[in-house]
């Protein structure tokens, strides 16, 4: 009797917990699926304002995200400077270039491919943990992410809208982009997502002044509109992939992400008649592949 009663409470227990594990699941990929779709606004409308310089663009985001999280950090009545001020001011910076040349990639390449080379990110997050944080990764992983600057080679190699130098520019966006999150990664314990956001506009406002001001186009009152949607969807572009990934593994929610190149393929054919070649498709595929087969063999290492 004992045991059969032990026995019904373990299995509660375990139906319990794998009913709370597959809910966070659903609400993380959710949140996800949320950020995804925001950022792919975002991305058309930055290629649509192709007109403006991205200097002037990526100054009025981080201006509205200024507002934004002064805002809410008053509010929540939390300190602006934070707790972990190197990694703070690491992310900010990490975070300003990402953004600004990727901005730029937007504007030069099809908007699919632009894309695409920002999901080489987890390629560098991988690397920069193991440079900043001896956090190592097998060999099998290394040449998973070899075959994805595989798949930038095939791209740039048989698209001949897509130059050496933009190319190189959107993988460098990347490599940036991959030491924000990795800065953030570790900060998601000391400081609130609001001010680990707040260090963007606090660096790049700055830096992206005398640029402004040297490529200033005055904006028409459509393109104000398109300036405001872009802070507003990026910021809550952030806060949802900040909330999704701190409800589940970034593995087993993560390839959510990968919708946004749909977005883009979806979004370049029919809004900018961007088409894309065979060889192209191969490549984006054999990043995406690879990138995906790096994760996973990761967390089956790390169970």
């Amino acid at each position: 009797m004992l045991w059969t009663l032990r026995d019904a409470l373990r299995s509660s227990v375990r139906s319990t917990a794998v009913s709370n594990s597959t809910s966070r699941t659903h609400q993380a990929s959710k949140y996800l699926l949320i950020s995804v779709t925001c950022f792919a606004v975002v991305n058309a409308a930055v290629k649509g304002l192709s007109h403006i310089h991205f200097s002037e663009i990526v100054f009025f985001r981080a201006l509205i995200s200024l507002v934004l999280c002064v805002y809410g950090i008053r509010k929540l009545n939390l300190s602006f400077l934070g707790v972990n001020k190197p990694y703070l001011i690491g992310r900010g910076v990490a975070g300003t270039v990402a953004l600004s040349l990727f901005f730029y990639v937007l504007q030069t390449l099809p908007l699919a491919t632009a894309v695409t080379l920002q999901y080489l990110s987890p390629i560098f997050t991988v690397f920069w943990a193991q440079v900043l944080f001896k956090e190592r990764a097998s060999l099998i992983q290394w040449v998973f992410f070899a075959v994805g600057f595989f798949g930038v080679y095939i791209i740039q190699g048989f698209d001949p809208r897509v130059g050496m130098w933009p190319a190189i520019i959107g993988v460098v966006s990347a490599l940036a982009s991959g030491l924000a999150y990795t800065f953030v990664r570790k900060l998601r314990t000391t400081d609130h997502e609001l001010v680990i956001i707040f260090y963007f506009p606090l660096i790049t406002i700055p830096v992206m002044l005398p640029f402004v001001i040297e490529n200033w186009v005055t904006p028409g009152l459509i393109d104000l509109f398109w300036l405001a949607l872009i802070g507003v969807f990026t910021q809550g572009g952030q806060l949802y992939l900040t909330r999704g990934y701190s409800l589940h593994k970034a593995a087993d929610v993560g390839l959510v992400n990968y919708v946004g190149v749909i977005y883009a393929v979806i979004f370049g054919w029919f809004i900018f008649g961007e088409s894309l070649p065979w060889t192209v498709v191969v490549g984006m595929a054999v990043i995406l592949m690879s990138i995906t087969a790096g994760r996973i063999w990761g967390q089956s290492l790390s169970r």
